[in-house]
């Protein structure tokens, strides 16, 4: 069933703060259920029977040490957010912007570095088995297989070097069996599938 909102009370008990999941459809909460950690048998409250998440805040005051009980989170976000469409407008627009920039900046290293690498060594992009990225090339026999050796590394170390500006990507330069998480992968999230297609760099295997 798809919710409108997803609401989280944050209170205390027990002598920790804990927080409370309840689902909204309609205006009406959809089967909500109170759970306590480290409450004692029969002390916590039935809140089945309740509608709006005002009632439920109310009756988990009731059990909250000093009746420290609010609503925290609205669709996982803290209500003071949630409520600050201007931030949220703004932020969108950055994301969006950053997003686009992203694209834009990989497509140029992807040409100007990486495709003529590919082209020169006769690389193209597949999928493995379980639908990841993989680079292929014909082998001895004339078949496609996996690229093997330095020059995959090298390859892998350049998309490492890009991808690290903007998010995390481990590289072991002196590991004992992998020395790298498959950066490939990662930098080509930044471009828009039918792009390697319409370059003619993606090959189906049947």
């Amino acid at each position: 069933m798809k919710i409108d909102k997803r609401y989280t009370i944050k209170f205390s008990k027990s002598g920790i703060n804990q927080y409370a999941d309840f689902y909204e459809k309609g205006g009406k909460l959809i089967d909500p259920r109170l759970y306590v950690n480290y409450a004692q048998s029969g002390e916590v409250p039935s809140v089945e029977n309740l509608t709006t998440i005002d009632e439920v805040l109310e009756v988990i005051k009731s059990i909250s040490y000093c009746n420290r009980a609010e609503l925290y989170m609205i669709d996982g976000q803290i209500v003071s957010y949630y409520n600050n469409t201007k931030a949220k407008e703004c932020l969108s627009n950055f994301e969006d912007s950053f997003k686009k920039f992203i694209e834009s900046e990989s497509i140029k290293f992807f040409e100007e570095i990486l495709e003529p690498i590919m082209k020169k060594n006769k690389w193209f992009i597949s999928t493995s088995h379980i639908g990841m990225p993989i680079l292929i090339e014909k082998n001895e026999e004339g078949e496609w297989d996996n690229i093997k050796g330095s020059k995959e590394f090298d390859f892998e170390y350049l998309c490492s070097r890009f991808v690290s500006n903007f998010e995390e990507v481990e590289v072991h330069l002196k590991g004992e069996h992998n020395n790298w998480d498959r950066a490939f992968n990662t930098f080509l999230r930044n471009i828009p599938n039918p792009y390697l297609e319409e370059r003619g760099l993606f090959i189906t295997i049947d």
